[in-house]
């Protein structure tokens, strides 16, 4: 969402819903976003659980009793009312510290989670600046001591998609799917890897969609593979054409990795190697797939997939199995992945119902390219359903 839009009134009450639960769940009973000029800096959550910008100093408190308090700015309060998304608005003029001190007393909380996490991005919300504000005002209630780190709300509200949500980013898989298919019946060899990125982004424009992250496009192995930028390298014949792109539909961001072949003359299917190589890939993926269920650890899945691609006679991938989708790319939360420090406790948070996921490796094929897959998937109650359609093996273009 970009700064100055708004997010649909019922969507916003169904992520409150969704946090009071989880305040249940915790046993707390006071999650405290603390957030100012959202234009400026954007706090993770505000497209959760507030859903429009705010000015000055802003306090939203969600309990678990079932109350959601919001403290804004004066000029905030008519907006924040007419969308009826919270329990009371209280407006302030000269400082935002009289009124939080209020609620604070009114609701006497034994916990009070805020959103701080060094190994989650999007429960990291809070600055250091107002995190100091904000001690002040606990330690002038006597409430200091009741800081929790706010993360497995954060996770929960999320990373349990709605049905709103699930719809949203069923229909960015399918409009990126789309996509892939046209760009492959246009005929790709012979364009750079440049040209093919401005043409992804072309059609993303017209379904009326934003790209979720700028693409990535490999011809063959003429250029850097991970999070790099298209170059002038030409996809030619004998290449492995990888795409890693997703459109956004309605703030949802698909994720797919896509590759297609281009034959020599001569040619009427890949070479050995590459077959092999594709095939490890998509049988992981599968494999992963049906391993996925509610209540099991990503680390868990992920330390499967590593056995399996090894077992093929393939390298480990260096990077997680798969990252949570949503309004971001890369969604926080659980994740699908290795036990490294750098993850923190991501790995280890259990899988539910609602969560969507990415599964992505790769082989390298030398000489050919990278053998790259990325799908998309959903948790469900007793597994999990595909949002994407696996690719089984590479599109072959050319002669």
């Amino acid at each position: 969402m970009g700064s100055g839009a708004i997010i649909e009134p019922e969507l916003i009450k169904a992520k409150i819903d969704q946090a009071h639960a989880a305040l249940q769940r915790d046993g707390v009973d006071c999650w405290l976003v603390f957030l100012q000029e959202t234009s400026v800096y954007r706090e993770p959550i505000v497209d959760y659980l507030i859903g429009q910008d705010v000015t000055w100093q802003s306090a939203f408190l969600y309990t678990s009793s079932g109350d959601a308090t919001a403290i804004v700015g004066n000029f905030d309060v008519d907006s924040f009312e007419a969308r009826g998304c919270f329990t009371r608005v209280i407006g302030y003029t000269q400082s935002v510290v009289p009124p939080l001190t209020e609620a604070l007393k009114r609701i006497k909380p034994r916990q009070i989670a805020l959103n701080y996490a060094a190994d989650d991005p999007t429960a990291d919300g809070l600055t250091h600046g107002l995190f100091n504000m904000l001690h002040a005002v606990l330690k002038d209630v006597g409430m200091t001591d009741r800081v929790v780190p706010a993360r497995s709300l954060v996770r929960a509200v999320r990373g349990c998609k709605s049905p709103v949500e699930l719809d949203h980013l069923r229909r960015a898989v399918r409009l990126t799917e789309a996509a892939f298919e046209q760009l492959c019946a246009e005929g790709l060899v012979g364009r750079s890897e440049i040209q093919i990125a401005a043409r992804i982004a072309e059609m993303a424009e017209r379904a009326d969609c934003a790209l979720a992250f700028g693409s990535i496009v490999n011809a063959g192995t003429k250029s850097a593979v991970g999070h790099t930028h298209p170059t002038g390298a030409v996809f030619e014949a004998g290449d492995l054409l990888h795409i890693d792109f997703g459109f956004c539909w309605q703030d949802y961001c698909a994720d797919l990795q896509r590759c297609a072949y281009a034959l020599k003359e001569g040619e009427v299917a890949p070479p050995d190697e590459l077959t092999w190589a594709f095939a490890a890939v998509a049988d992981t993926i599968q494999d992963a797939f049906g391993r996925l269920k509610p209540g099991l650890r990503g680390c868990d899945i992920d330390a499967s997939a590593r056995a399996f691609i090894t077992n093929r006679g393939y390298p480990e991938y260096q990077h997680a199995l798969g990252h949570q989708l949503g309004r971001a790319v890369h969604d926080g939360g659980a994740l699908l992945g290795p036990e490294w420090p750098r993850y923190g406790d991501s790995p280890r948070w259990p899988l539910e119902p609602g969560q969507v996921f990415t599964l992505e490796l790769e082989a390298e094929v030398p000489g050919i390219g990278y053998a790259s897959l990325e799908e998309d998937v959903t948790i469900t109650g007793d597994g999990a359903d595909w949002l994407s359609t696996p690719q089984a093996k590479p599109v072959l273009l050319g002669s």
